[in-house]
């Protein structure tokens, strides 16, 4: 058995890199191990969930341990990422240990797969739903930011649909944690984030234009430019780049990882950093509601 161990913390940029160090071994029992995971975001989840997935298709031998700490284990069964794991390997140790939590329960969209364009509706109305009542009644945000929110999810969806050739996979989240930027800054955070294993921006991009010279930071930023779009029909090409440009705007940033690369975009700025390789695109946007008034 390989144990590929995940740190306390499996958010943001940590996620990425923390899937980096992990050594999938081909031919052995490959086991991902929360057991010292004690706190994950929506990122982390689907970055996890898309590893799983990968490791699930290469070698098809796959177990995901729980974590100790009973706070992390309980968010990893409401937010169904235990329940989606379980359709991939096996889940240990096979005991099913109560859960049970004094701490404020946020808003939470559960792990949700995407399998097609006609659920994208259904699925942003309910995040649009959930958001406006959690804004009208808590007053941290104005409620017209739901509309604005509910419509970049949608286009994220969108690109999924279109271009992944692959199911995708959708979580959110309003939630109170440490920043891992901003030390010490405490507060909410919405965060919104999909993923997928397709063919990812380098095949979708590849389609239109030569990208064989592109590293896979390059690739990233061609495809955040205005206009550019592996679609040839007149006003495509704007989703991701609107989406990229309106978080901006919003004082939120913006985590996309495709291919080995990882960009971290916040504040006016974008850093990138080699991260583990897996098919597909995994984005999350995230929000400071105290920088969105």
């Amino acid at each position: 058995m390989n144990y590929m161990t995940l740190p306390q913390r499996v958010t943001g940029r940590q996620a990425a890199r923390a899937l980096y160090r992990l050594k999938p071994r081909s031919g052995d029992l490959n086991i991902l191990s929360f057991k010292e995971v004690r706190f994950i975001d929506p990122f982390g989840i689907i970055m996890a969930a898309e590893f799983l997935r990968y490791l699930f298709f290469a070698s098809e031998r796959v177990a995901i341990y729980l974590p100790l700490d009973t706070a992390a284990l309980g968010y990893l069964r409401r937010s169904r990422f235990v329940e989606f794991a379980a359709n991939l390997g096996q889940v240990l140790p096979e005991s099913k240990a109560f859960y049970s939590s004094t701490r404020e329960e946020e808003w939470l969209l559960p792990l949700t797969p995407l399998r097609h364009e006609g659920e994208i509706p259904d699925l942003v109305g309910r995040i649009f739903t959930a958001l406006k009542s959690l804004f009208e009644k808590s007053r941290i945000l104005e409620p017209v930011l739901a509309n604005q929110l509910s419509t970049l999810l949608a286009e994220l969806c969108q690109n999924v649909t279109q271009h992944s050739q692959d199911l995708g996979l959708v979580i959110a989240q309003v939630y109170r944690y440490h920043n891992d930027r901003d030390a010490g800054e405490k507060g909410r955070f919405l965060q919104l984030a999909v993923g997928d294993l397709g063919i990812g921006l380098r095949g979708s991009l590849s389609k239109r234009y030569q990208t064989l010279d592109w590293d896979d930071a390059e690739v990233i930023r061609q495809a955040l430019r205005q206009g550019v779009s592996s679609l040839s029909d007149e006003g495509r090409g704007l989703g991701l780049a609107q989406v990229y440009q309106k978080t901006a705007l919003l004082k939120g940033s913006m985590l996309l990882h495709s291919g080995s690369s990882l960009l971290h975009s916040t504040g006016g700025g974008d850093e990138f950093s080699e991260s583990a390789y897996f098919p597909g695109t995994q984005i999350a946007l995230e929000y400071h509601t105290s920088r969105m008034k």
